[in-house]
């Protein structure tokens, strides 16, 4: 028995070991300053790399630029803020989904729980996420700054080569491509979402409403302008989960 105990334990400390040295042969920074044969990492990014991580001269690391490619790079000098490497490949190279969906999501009161559904938005897969200002919402702004640095540590816990883009804030009625999105609204008359996403022309963007609901007359705009009225299940859901279940169905039929 101590001898199967020790075996046991042997192979789960070995385990742990790969998942670590996998974990870290894979940890992902962000550079816009690329060109073809170096990489500069600056800022907070570089801080992370060279403070935080202690990676030194000579060390291979991985960098996206947020447009698709995944770049392996060895680190040539490090600077109070700055980080320079040379390119070894290009790891991945990838092209943005045709179907990627869009969302549109009204402001809630809460926060914390609209900047948990971003970063879980960017980790099921999101092209742009647009703010919307209703009738209804309890908050007329977010803290983008805040925001994207929640999106870009989401598109690296998830190992995604695109950034999605913030939009300004706006409001309903100045979103200018209702009559290509679906729109989360609950009722019997409705068709569910996964039905609509068999239909031609499929669209690839859709709107959830804030707390409370779209007003009655926020439904006529959404109407008058040609957005698809859909269920997202057999209930109503808080905002949040409706994008969370929007999006996963949006995706399933990429």
């Amino acid at each position: 028995m101590r001898i199967v105990q020790k075996s046991f334990k042997g192979n789960l400390k070995s385990l742990n070991l790969q998942l670590l040295f996998e974990r870290l042969l894979m940890q992902i920074f962000y550079s816009e300053q690329i060109d073809s044969t170096h990489i500069l990492l600056a800022d907070q990014e570089a801080i992370h790399c060279s403070k935080v991580l202690r990676k030194k001269i000579g060390d291979r690391i991985h960098v996206i630029d947020g447009k698709g490619k995944l770049y392996s790079a060895t680190i040539n000098t490090i600077t109070k803020k700055a980080v320079h490497l040379s390119i070894d490949e290009i790891v991945r190279n990838e092209k943005l989904p045709k179907h990627l969906p869009t969302i549109g999501i009204g402001l809630i009161k809460n926060s914390a729980r609209l900047e948990w559904f971003i970063e879980k938005a960017v980790e099921i897969g999101v092209k742009e996420i647009y703010p919307i200002y209703c009738k209804r919402s309890e908050r007329s702004k977010i803290k983008p700054e805040r925001i994207n640095k929640i999106i870009m540590s989401a598109v690296k816990q998830s190992k995604r080569l695109w950034i999605p883009t913030l939009a300004e804030t706006k409001k309903l009625d100045q979103i200018d491509w209702v009559g290509e999105a679906y729109v989360g609204h609950y009722s019997v008359d409705h068709n569910q979402l996964h039905q609509e996403l068999h239909n031609a022309p499929r669209r690839n963007n859709i709107i959830i409403g804030p707390e409370g609901d779209f007003t009655s007359d926020e439904i006529q705009f959404l109407k008058k302008n040609d957005g698809i009225m859909v269920n997202l299940g057999h209930s109503r859901l808080r905002t949040e989960t409706a994008g969370i279940v929007a999006l996963t169905l949006m995706n399933n039929k990429i």
